[in-house]
């Protein structure tokens, strides 16, 4: 099952949260000091939607406009701006972010995806959400394994991806999952 697959939605229509989504949940809950998440490349939304329940202030931003339309077809709630993040709308997500005034951004294997080709925007994309007020960063990144052939290919490479801007200051094991913030001496 893809992870936006509308077996999922409809899981989630009966109660079952989808535990590929699990260890981020639990890591949120159990870390995250601020209220205000966005969750980029939401997808259909879930991870959003059952954060939501438990008192988070959650929008979501996601460029495939099926799994936005999906998520509307099976109910779910969360306010998701349709949008690809690339250096041309990178503004726009920053202004998002102070405009609704995040301070915790969920990515749930997706930087390696948004910065595979251009790890350079994927610095500048980290310290762009850190100067719009991101000052809790929670990333889920692929379990290390020799065979990756991806360019950014686990939790490590992604946190190296965000160039000093922000730092690990904890990792769940499971999904693998990490915790980072500014880095010392950064806004």
């Amino acid at each position: 099952m893809r992870f936006n697959s509308v077996e999922y939605l409809e899981a989630y229509q009966r109660g079952r949260f989808p535990r590929i989504h699990k260890p981020m949940f639990e890591a949120v809950l159990e870390q995250a000091r601020g209220n205000r998440i966005l969750d980029v490349c939401c997808s259909t939304g879930l991870l959003g939607e059952h954060l939501s329940t438990v008192g988070f202030d959650v929008i979501g931003i996601e460029r495939d406009l099926e799994a936005i339309a999906a998520a509307k077809d099976h109910g779910v709630g969360l306010d998701i701006t349709p949008l690809s993040i690339d250096r041309s709308t990178a503004a726009e997500v920053y202004k998002l972010i102070e405009a609704a005034g995040v301070t915790i951004i969920v990515a749930r294997r997706c930087f390696s995806e948004l910065f595979r080709e251009e790890r350079d925007f994927g610095v500048d994309f980290c310290r762009g959400i850190q100067a719009a007020g991101v000052n809790e960063l929670f990333l889920q990144g692929r379990a290390p394994t020799k065979r990756a052939t991806h360019p950014i290919p686990n939790l490590d490479a992604e946190i190296e991806v965000c160039g000093g801007a922000f730092v690990e200051r904890r990792r769940w094991p499971v999904g693998p999952v990490a915790y980072l913030t500014p880095k010392e001496g950064q806004p």
